[in-house]
């Protein structure tokens, strides 16, 4: 409770009856003039013991509808804007709550020397073969993801209840998913068969999925039968997460900003671009051991790219 405030709890009572009104209280536009809260304390014979004389407050819990009311410098505050929950936010909740409840998730995460990563996107940003896409570190991240799976195949697959028992699903291919904030909500749209791709075309696949995005162009099938999903949470200025799977996958990854930090090189500190590689999985599809050498794989090819050339 902020300090100084002035706080009542109001009992809101239907006109003409004995009983609490359960109909639209705060925030609501549907509430009628005698129906809106009233800030006037509440004569109560049960002080709470945190009372004092700045604030006063009814201590009688009952099965009243119960509103509370602030006043500032004398007036109340207006009521609060109620926003529909509909289109992609409303798929989003469904997502979410779905993934909360039916998957038991679990998360493991590493730090990483990135400085060779960020040496090799400005060496792609100056070579010719590249002059007609964008390289970003994301790049490096999804190429990382994907022989990342191609070690540990199980990341790349789906548990599925059906009328004879549970399944484990294999999928053949990776459609990488990419989260990606837009003015219409997240969306999570997928590069289809990403393992086929050359650098080039994936970087190429990547520019075309955010300004498809971006212009509120992606579509329901840009999003349908994702695999595995990049969060890149490094663009807003986040170092780590534990990210939420998106329902259908077995697996998301994480990725924070990559930012100067001290780093031990040879015994040496040193300056090095560092970031943190997080990741969520099923523990129904994936074990320990998996997602573990599955993050740890991804950390090696952002500490030395090369190894994507072995």
């Amino acid at each position: 409770m902020p300090h100084g405030s002035r706080w009542a709890y109001s009992v809101v009572r239907s006109p003409g009856s004995g009983r609490a009104s359960s109909g639209p209280q705060i925030g609501s536009s549907r509430s009628s003039p005698e129906m809106r809260p009233s800030c006037r304390p509440i004569p109560c014979s049960s002080r709470s013991p945190t009372s004092s004389a700045s604030t006063t407050t009814c201590a009688c819990w009952k099965p009243f509808a119960i509103t509370l009311c602030r006043r500032l410098d004398g007036k109340e505050m207006p009521e609060s804007e109620v926003i529909p929950v509909k289109g992609v936010r409303k798929a989003t909740a469904a997502a979410m709550t779905r993934s909360a409840f039916t998957i038991p998730q679990v998360s493991v995460w590493t730090e990483v020397d990135a400085t060779r990563t960020i040496e090799y996107v400005s060496r792609l940003k100056l070579s010719p073969d590249y002059a007609d896409v964008r390289v970003t570190p994301l790049l490096v991240v999804s190429l990382a993801v994907l022989w990342a799976v191609g070690r540990t195949p199980m990341i790349n697959a789906r548990w599925v209840d059906g009328p004879d028992g549970a399944v484990i699903e294999m999928h053949p291919g990776v459609n990488l998913g990419i989260a990606a904030a837009t003015p219409r909500g997240l969306l999570v749209p997928n590069i289809k068969n990403a393992q086929e791709l050359s650098a080039h075309d994936l970087a190429a696949a990547l520019g075309t999925l955010a300004a498809t995005a971006r212009a509120g162009r992606t579509t329901p099938a840009d999003q349908r039968d994702g695999t595995i999903t990049i969060t890149n949470i490094g663009i807003f200025g986040v170092d780590a997460a534990t990210p939420m799977i998106n329902p259908g996958e077995a697996g998301i990854v994480a990725v924070g900003t990559i930012r100067q930090k001290p780093w031990v090189v040879d015994g040496e500190i040193v300056p090095r671009w560092v970031a943190t590689v997080a990741g969520s999985f099923d523990h129904r599809v994936v074990d320990g051991d998996a997602m573990s050498r599955f993050i740890a794989d991804i950390a090696a090819v952002l500490e030395d790219p090369a190894i994507l050339l072995a």
